[in-house]
């Protein structure tokens, strides 16, 4: 399974991959790390918004198997 860590190297390798030899001149190895570490937290967030979301459906299964045992 890729992480966020993995995941987030890979955008970033990609958008290196994208930028001109002399665009990349520009961005410092720390400004490519800091970028990493944005990308990482904003996997994170979308991970955790996704599993708020599963959380929800699973409390609404959980409400109607249980109205569905209860016979309404």
């Amino acid at each position: 399974m890729t992480t966020p860590e993995n995941r987030a190297e890979k955008v970033v390798s990609a958008i290196k991959a994208l930028l001109s030899d002399s665009a990349r001149a520009h961005i410092s190895d720390a400004q490519f790390e800091e970028m990493t570490i944005i990308v990482r937290e904003a996997i994170g967030d979308e991970l955790s918004a996704a599993a708020d979301l599963v959380e929800q459906v699973a409390k609404k299964l959980r409400e109607t198997a249980q109205e569905s045992e209860l016979g309404l």
